[in-house]
Protein backbone atom coordinates (compact mmCIF):
# COMPACT_ATOMS: atom_id res chain seq x y z
CA UNK A 1 0.00 0.00 0.00
CA UNK A 2 1.49 3.65 -1.02
CA UNK A 3 1.97 5.74 1.76
CA UNK A 4 0.80 9.37 1.36
CA UNK A 5 0.73 12.62 3.12
CA UNK A 6 -2.53 14.77 3.20
CA UNK A 7 -3.66 18.04 3.95
CA UNK A 8 -6.40 20.36 3.79
CA UNK A 9 -5.67 24.23 4.25
CA UNK A 10 -8.21 27.13 4.98
CA UNK A 11 -7.94 31.01 5.09
CA UNK A 12 -5.44 31.98 7.99
CA UNK A 13 -6.77 34.28 10.47
CA UNK A 14 -4.72 37.90 11.36
CA UNK A 15 -4.88 41.26 11.67
CA UNK A 16 -2.35 41.59 9.03
CA UNK A 17 -1.69 40.32 5.75
CA UNK A 18 0.60 37.68 5.42
CA UNK A 19 2.82 36.55 2.03
CA UNK A 20 3.51 32.95 0.99
CA UNK A 21 7.07 32.23 0.46
CA UNK A 22 8.77 29.50 -1.53
CA UNK A 23 11.71 27.87 0.16
CA UNK A 24 13.07 24.95 -0.32
CA UNK A 25 12.28 21.44 1.39
CA UNK A 26 14.40 20.84 4.56
CA UNK A 27 15.58 17.66 5.81
CA UNK A 28 13.80 16.18 8.73
CA UNK A 29 15.39 14.66 11.76
CA UNK A 30 14.74 10.96 13.28
CA UNK A 31 12.00 10.75 15.08
CA UNK A 32 11.71 11.97 18.81
CA UNK A 33 10.91 10.13 21.90
CA UNK A 34 8.05 11.44 23.64
CA UNK A 35 9.80 14.45 25.68
CA UNK A 36 8.95 17.66 27.59
CA UNK A 37 9.99 20.98 26.04
CA UNK A 38 8.95 24.55 27.57
CA UNK A 39 7.41 22.64 30.06
CA UNK A 40 4.82 21.16 27.55
CA UNK A 41 5.27 17.03 27.89
CA UNK A 42 4.80 15.74 23.87
CA UNK A 43 4.68 12.54 22.27
CA UNK A 44 7.19 11.51 20.04
CA UNK A 45 5.38 12.30 16.68
CA UNK A 46 4.34 16.31 18.30
CA UNK A 47 7.89 16.50 19.53
CA UNK A 48 9.12 15.37 15.90
CA UNK A 49 7.19 18.15 14.19
CA UNK A 50 7.83 20.43 16.42
CA UNK A 51 11.87 20.35 15.85
CA UNK A 52 11.09 19.93 12.36
CA UNK A 53 9.59 23.22 12.33
CA UNK A 54 12.04 25.50 14.29
CA UNK A 55 14.85 23.79 12.29
CA UNK A 56 13.24 25.33 9.46
CA UNK A 57 12.47 28.43 11.02
CA UNK A 58 16.38 29.42 12.26
CA UNK A 59 17.40 27.88 9.64
CA UNK A 60 15.79 30.92 7.45
CA UNK A 61 16.44 33.80 10.13
CA UNK A 62 13.06 33.10 12.09
CA UNK A 63 13.15 32.74 15.55
CA UNK A 64 11.64 29.46 17.04
CA UNK A 65 8.40 28.74 17.95
CA UNK A 66 7.41 28.19 21.74
CA UNK A 67 5.29 25.69 22.48
CA UNK A 68 2.59 26.48 24.95
CA UNK A 69 -0.10 24.62 27.08
CA UNK A 70 -2.83 26.56 26.24
CA UNK A 71 -2.08 26.29 22.70
CA UNK A 72 -1.60 22.51 22.28
CA UNK A 73 -4.66 21.85 24.36
CA UNK A 74 -6.54 23.39 21.32
CA UNK A 75 -4.28 21.78 18.50
CA UNK A 76 -4.77 18.40 20.67
CA UNK A 77 -8.78 18.66 20.86
CA UNK A 78 -9.19 19.32 17.12
CA UNK A 79 -6.72 16.41 16.24
CA UNK A 80 -8.92 13.89 18.31
CA UNK A 81 -11.96 15.61 16.27
CA UNK A 82 -9.94 14.81 13.08
CA UNK A 83 -9.18 10.94 14.26
CA UNK A 84 -13.06 10.51 15.18
CA UNK A 85 -14.62 12.44 11.88
CA UNK A 86 -11.22 10.54 9.89
CA UNK A 87 -12.12 13.67 7.44
CA UNK A 88 -9.63 16.66 7.43
CA UNK A 89 -11.23 20.27 7.99
CA UNK A 90 -10.43 23.35 10.38
CA UNK A 91 -11.54 24.41 13.56
CA UNK A 92 -14.27 26.49 12.87
CA UNK A 93 -13.75 28.00 16.40
CA UNK A 94 -10.07 28.66 16.25
CA UNK A 95 -9.63 32.24 16.95
CA UNK A 96 -12.37 31.95 20.10
CA UNK A 97 -10.60 28.58 21.32
CA UNK A 98 -7.37 30.08 20.93
CA UNK A 99 -8.76 33.45 22.99
CA UNK A 100 -9.70 31.36 26.04
CA UNK A 101 -6.27 29.39 26.31
CA UNK A 102 -3.99 32.06 27.07
CA UNK A 103 -3.67 33.85 23.59
CA UNK A 104 -7.04 36.62 24.40
CA UNK A 105 -4.90 39.56 23.06
CA UNK A 106 -3.89 37.57 19.51
CA UNK A 107 -3.31 39.40 16.73
CA UNK A 108 -2.44 36.76 14.24
CA UNK A 109 -3.54 32.79 14.54
CA UNK A 110 -3.07 30.32 11.71
CA UNK A 111 -3.91 26.78 11.54
CA UNK A 112 -2.61 23.59 9.48
CA UNK A 113 -3.87 20.35 9.78
CA UNK A 114 -3.26 17.00 7.53
CA UNK A 115 -2.48 13.37 8.26
CA UNK A 116 0.41 10.76 7.20
CA UNK A 117 1.53 7.55 8.37
CA UNK A 118 1.51 6.73 11.92
CA UNK A 119 5.28 6.51 12.40
CA UNK A 120 6.23 8.67 9.47
CA UNK A 121 5.96 12.72 11.08
CA UNK A 122 9.05 13.28 8.26
CA UNK A 123 6.74 12.70 5.44
CA UNK A 124 3.82 14.69 6.69
CA UNK A 125 6.30 17.89 7.41
CA UNK A 126 7.77 17.37 3.85
CA UNK A 127 4.34 17.88 2.97
CA UNK A 128 3.81 20.45 4.79
CA UNK A 129 6.83 22.41 3.38
CA UNK A 130 6.15 21.55 -0.17
CA UNK A 131 2.71 23.43 0.07
CA UNK A 132 2.98 27.06 -0.01
CA UNK A 133 0.26 28.11 1.93
CA UNK A 134 1.10 25.58 4.91
CA UNK A 135 5.03 26.43 4.73
CA UNK A 136 4.08 30.24 5.22
CA UNK A 137 2.18 29.66 8.23
CA UNK A 138 5.35 27.66 9.35
CA UNK A 139 7.81 30.59 8.29
CA UNK A 140 5.35 33.31 9.79
CA UNK A 141 7.58 36.06 11.23
CA UNK A 142 4.67 37.28 13.29
CA UNK A 143 4.07 33.86 15.19
CA UNK A 144 5.77 33.46 17.92
CA UNK A 145 3.87 30.07 19.54
CA UNK A 146 2.48 27.05 18.58
CA UNK A 147 0.44 24.22 19.47
CA UNK A 148 0.80 20.81 18.49
CA UNK A 149 -1.66 17.82 18.19
CA UNK A 150 -1.59 14.24 16.90
CA UNK A 151 -3.32 11.40 17.72
CA UNK A 152 -3.23 7.81 15.77
CA UNK A 153 -6.12 6.18 14.47
CA UNK A 154 -4.92 2.76 13.29
CA UNK A 155 -2.31 3.43 10.71
CA UNK A 156 -2.77 7.02 10.52
CA UNK A 157 -1.72 10.17 12.36
CA UNK A 158 -4.09 13.20 12.43
CA UNK A 159 -2.10 16.74 12.92
CA UNK A 160 -3.14 19.62 13.74
CA UNK A 161 -1.09 22.78 14.04
CA UNK A 162 -1.97 25.63 15.96
CA UNK A 163 -0.02 29.32 15.44
CA UNK A 164 -0.62 32.80 17.38
CA UNK A 165 1.57 35.94 18.49
CA UNK A 166 0.49 36.23 21.58
CA UNK A 167 0.43 33.75 25.30
CA UNK A 168 0.15 34.16 29.21
CA UNK A 169 1.58 31.74 31.13
CA UNK A 170 -1.35 32.31 33.21
CA UNK A 171 -3.31 29.30 31.31
CA UNK A 172 -0.96 26.66 33.65
CA UNK A 173 -0.37 23.06 32.41
CA UNK A 174 -2.01 21.32 29.86
CA UNK A 175 -5.52 19.85 30.28
CA UNK A 176 -5.12 17.24 27.12
CA UNK A 177 -2.90 15.08 27.86
CA UNK A 178 -0.70 13.78 24.84
CA UNK A 179 -1.57 10.32 23.23
CA UNK A 180 0.23 7.96 24.11
CA UNK A 181 1.31 6.43 20.61
CA UNK A 182 2.77 2.88 19.38
CA UNK A 183 6.22 4.36 18.83
CA UNK A 184 6.54 5.67 22.28
CA UNK A 185 5.25 2.22 24.58
CA UNK A 186 7.12 1.32 27.68
CA UNK A 187 7.31 -2.40 28.12
CA UNK A 188 6.63 -2.57 31.72
CA UNK A 189 8.70 -5.79 32.72
CA UNK A 190 9.30 -5.24 36.64
CA UNK A 191 7.02 -3.81 39.57
CA UNK A 192 7.01 -0.42 38.90
CA UNK A 193 5.72 2.74 39.90
CA UNK A 194 3.73 4.60 37.28
CA UNK A 195 2.84 7.92 38.83
CA UNK A 196 3.15 9.68 42.20
CA UNK A 197 2.99 13.44 42.62
CA UNK A 198 6.43 14.69 44.92
CA UNK A 199 7.58 16.68 42.37
CA UNK A 200 5.24 18.54 39.90
CA UNK A 201 2.01 18.22 38.24
CA UNK A 202 1.72 14.88 36.02
CA UNK A 203 0.72 16.34 32.36
CA UNK A 204 -0.17 12.45 31.45
CA UNK A 205 -3.51 13.21 34.48
CA UNK A 206 -6.38 15.16 33.75
CA UNK A 207 -9.92 15.06 34.41
CA UNK A 208 -12.98 15.02 31.90
CA UNK A 209 -17.00 15.62 32.20
CA UNK A 210 -19.52 13.39 30.71
CA UNK A 211 -23.18 14.09 30.57
CA UNK A 212 -25.14 15.10 33.46
CA UNK A 213 -21.94 14.92 36.07
CA UNK A 214 -19.47 18.29 36.05
CA UNK A 215 -15.70 17.44 36.53
CA UNK A 216 -13.12 20.01 37.96
CA UNK A 217 -10.08 20.79 36.60
CA UNK A 218 -7.66 18.43 37.81
CA UNK A 219 -5.06 19.73 40.81
CA UNK A 220 -2.34 19.18 42.18
CA UNK A 221 -0.69 19.50 45.08
CA UNK A 222 3.15 19.63 46.07
CA UNK A 223 5.85 19.03 46.44
CA UNK A 224 5.29 19.09 50.40
CA UNK A 225 6.67 16.71 52.89
CA UNK A 226 3.01 14.97 52.95
CA UNK A 227 1.52 12.96 50.80
CA UNK A 228 0.73 14.44 47.48
CA UNK A 229 -2.10 13.75 44.86
CA UNK A 230 -3.90 15.08 41.96
CA UNK A 231 -7.67 15.44 42.64
CA UNK A 232 -10.82 16.46 40.78
CA UNK A 233 -14.28 16.83 42.41
CA UNK A 234 -17.10 15.68 40.71
CA UNK A 235 -20.51 17.40 40.67
CA UNK A 236 -24.12 15.46 39.76
CA UNK A 237 -25.63 17.66 37.19
CA UNK A 238 -28.23 15.42 35.72
CA UNK A 239 -29.59 11.99 35.87
CA UNK A 240 -26.95 10.34 33.92
CA UNK A 241 -23.31 10.16 33.11
CA UNK A 242 -19.98 9.97 34.57
CA UNK A 243 -16.98 11.98 35.38
CA UNK A 244 -13.08 10.30 34.55
CA UNK A 245 -9.76 11.04 36.36
CA UNK A 246 -7.72 9.56 33.65
CA UNK A 247 -3.93 8.94 33.37
CA UNK A 248 -2.75 8.71 29.38
CA UNK A 249 0.54 7.24 28.57
CA UNK A 250 1.72 4.49 26.09
CA UNK A 251 2.16 1.19 28.36
CA UNK A 252 3.07 -2.92 26.88
CA UNK A 253 0.97 -4.26 30.10
CA UNK A 254 2.01 -7.39 28.36
CA UNK A 255 4.17 -8.70 31.58
CA UNK A 256 1.93 -6.91 33.74
CA UNK A 257 -0.52 -8.82 36.53
CA UNK A 258 -1.87 -6.32 38.44
CA UNK A 259 -2.27 -2.33 38.94
CA UNK A 260 -1.71 -1.06 42.59
CA UNK A 261 -3.76 2.34 43.20
CA UNK A 262 -3.36 4.61 46.26
CA UNK A 263 -6.86 6.75 46.40
CA UNK A 264 -9.08 8.40 48.56
CA UNK A 265 -12.32 10.11 48.15
CA UNK A 266 -14.49 12.89 50.18
CA UNK A 267 -17.97 13.58 49.86
CA UNK A 268 -20.67 15.31 52.42
CA UNK A 269 -22.27 12.00 53.53
CA UNK A 270 -18.53 10.30 54.41
CA UNK A 271 -19.45 7.22 52.29
CA UNK A 272 -17.28 5.18 50.57
CA UNK A 273 -17.63 5.90 46.45
CA UNK A 274 -18.07 3.10 44.09
CA UNK A 275 -15.14 4.21 41.13
CA UNK A 276 -14.65 1.64 38.08
CA UNK A 277 -11.06 1.02 36.60
CA UNK A 278 -11.03 0.62 32.97
CA UNK A 279 -7.75 0.53 30.38
CA UNK A 280 -8.49 2.02 26.82
CA UNK A 281 -7.03 2.05 23.65
CA UNK A 282 -7.80 5.15 21.39
CA UNK A 283 -10.20 3.79 18.95
CA UNK A 284 -9.31 0.12 20.66
CA UNK A 285 -10.62 -2.02 22.72
CA UNK A 286 -12.00 -0.78 26.80
CA UNK A 287 -11.31 -3.29 28.82
CA UNK A 288 -13.35 -3.02 32.85
CA UNK A 289 -10.39 -4.04 35.88
CA UNK A 290 -13.71 -3.85 37.98
CA UNK A 291 -14.93 -1.70 40.38
CA UNK A 292 -13.93 -0.58 43.75
CA UNK A 293 -14.98 1.31 46.66
CA UNK A 294 -12.66 4.45 47.69
CA UNK A 295 -13.15 5.79 51.03
CA UNK A 296 -11.44 8.88 52.84
CA UNK A 297 -7.84 8.75 53.44
CA UNK A 298 -5.56 7.24 51.27
CA UNK A 299 -5.63 3.35 50.66
CA UNK A 300 -4.13 0.95 48.49
CA UNK A 301 -6.38 -1.00 45.76
CA UNK A 302 -4.88 -3.60 43.48
CA UNK A 303 -6.70 -4.57 40.33
CA UNK A 304 -6.28 -7.73 38.10
CA UNK A 305 -5.42 -7.20 34.90
CA UNK A 306 -6.63 -9.88 32.37
CA UNK A 307 -4.97 -11.25 29.24
CA UNK A 308 -7.15 -9.13 27.10
CA UNK A 309 -6.08 -6.04 28.56
CA UNK A 310 -2.38 -6.64 28.10
CA UNK A 311 -2.09 -5.48 25.05
CA UNK A 312 -0.70 -2.34 24.35
CA UNK A 313 -3.22 0.50 26.12
CA UNK A 314 -2.75 4.45 25.89
CA UNK A 315 -5.34 5.04 29.64
CA UNK A 316 -6.04 4.27 32.66
CA UNK A 317 -9.24 6.01 33.84
CA UNK A 318 -10.69 5.99 37.44
CA UNK A 319 -14.94 6.87 36.30
CA UNK A 320 -17.24 7.81 39.01
CA UNK A 321 -20.87 7.66 37.99
CA UNK A 322 -24.11 9.50 38.38
CA UNK A 323 -25.35 7.09 40.67
CA UNK A 324 -21.83 6.81 42.89
CA UNK A 325 -22.50 10.92 43.34
CA UNK A 326 -26.24 10.63 43.49
CA UNK A 327 -25.41 8.26 46.92
CA UNK A 328 -22.28 10.58 47.94
CA UNK A 329 -24.73 13.68 48.27
CA UNK A 330 -24.33 14.89 44.67
CA UNK A 331 -20.65 15.76 45.08
CA UNK A 332 -17.24 14.01 45.86
CA UNK A 333 -13.49 14.50 45.23
CA UNK A 334 -11.10 11.82 43.75
CA UNK A 335 -7.74 11.76 44.87
CA UNK A 336 -5.08 9.73 43.51
CA UNK A 337 -1.62 9.45 45.52
CA UNK A 338 0.00 7.15 43.46
CA UNK A 339 -0.17 4.06 40.44
CA UNK A 340 2.08 1.24 40.08
CA UNK A 341 2.06 -1.83 37.53
CA UNK A 342 2.62 -5.19 39.38
CA UNK A 343 4.50 -7.94 37.43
Amino acid sequence: MRRTARLFLASALTLAGSVAIALPQLAAPAEAAATTVNSVRLNGYEATLLADINSARTSHGLRALAVTAGTTDVARRWAWHLAGAQFLSHNPSLASAIGSAGSSAWGMVSENVGNAPYDDPAMLFSAYMNSAPHRANILDPQARYIGVGVVDRGDTAWNTLDFTDAYSSSYGVTRVPAQGLPTDARTVTTTTSLASFESRPDQRFSSVSSSGVAASLLHFTGPTSGNDRAYATFTRKGTSGHGDVYMRDALNLSHVRSIGMQLGSSDSRRVAVPVQVLLTRAYGDTVSLGTIRVGGGAHWFTVSVPSTGRDLQDTLTLRVSNTSLSTAGGSATLSVYAVSANV
